[in-house]
């Protein structure tokens, strides 16, 4: 009976961080293109055909723009203010459709970049990296995580659009919240959670999503508990 909570308390934990890393990276915006390039570095934006004019009176009536690149276009969304939202690259599919490809960012009403990453033909893949505050994810307001000091960095691994490879969960004074490895989607090796201080304060290990071995458990007192 104590297995089956710890696993069931620490797997929510873990489902509700992993949906934050599955969010990354969030776009809807198209724009026209022709043929398939490699993404270049952003140039000095211009209109493509497609998109509305600002109205001259009301500048911040211009909401996305895109600029070709050879084949590869950027798109950038505004927030209300006129400053970027999201900038991305885009390139049509062998089926003619508009899919992500290349670099995508997303920035906060200041400017500061709080989402990045990159795309392959409509698919994440590499190092995507995300800011997280406190009400990003209600997980992050309770027990441990309410010890750690926000904004967070959640830094996961991607390969043809499913989480792949290490995922970590870093505070802003740099210190380990939780590590996870996934295979393809899947659990697969260790997954720890951390006190402030550096103690270990969960830990269990999954082979193909299923747990196995011992799982170890950290009460009030600093004392481990919950060995199987």
């Amino acid at each position: 009976m104590r297995r089956t909570l710890l696993e069931r308390r620490f797997g929510w934990q873990v489902v509700c961080l992993t949906t934050v890393a599955l969010t990354m990276g969030q776009a809807a915006w198209a724009a026209k293109s022709k043929t398939l390039r490699a993404p270049k570095p952003y140039p000095t934006p211009t209109l493509a055909e497609g998109f509305d004019s600002p109205d001259p009176a009301n500048p911040l009536e211009l909401r996305a723009a895109a600029e070709v690149n050879d084949g590869v276009e950027v798109v950038r969304e505004r927030h209300a203010n006129g400053k970027v939202k999201i900038e991305r690259q885009v390139t049509l599919d062998q089926e003619g459709n508009y899919v992500n490809h290349g670099t995508w960012k997303m920035y906060t009403q200041n400017g500061d970049v709080v989402s990045e990453g990159q795309y392959d033909m409509g698919k994440r893949v590499g190092t995507w990296t995300r800011w997280l505050d406190r009400n990003n994810a209600p997980v992050l307001g309770q027990y441990p995580f309410n010890r750690f000091k926000a904004p967070f960095l959640s830094q996961a691994s991607f390969t043809d659009d499913v989480l792949d490879g290490e995922w970590l969960i870093l505070d802003s004074q740099q210190r380990k919240c939780v590590q996870l490895s996934l295979n393809m989607g899947q659990r697969n090796g260790p997954v720890i959670m951390w006190l402030p201080d550096g103690k270990t304060y969960r830990q269990a290990a999954y082979v193909d999503g299923v747990p196995t071995g011992d799982f170890f458990d950290i009460d009030k007192n600093g004392e481990t508990v919950g060995l199987f």
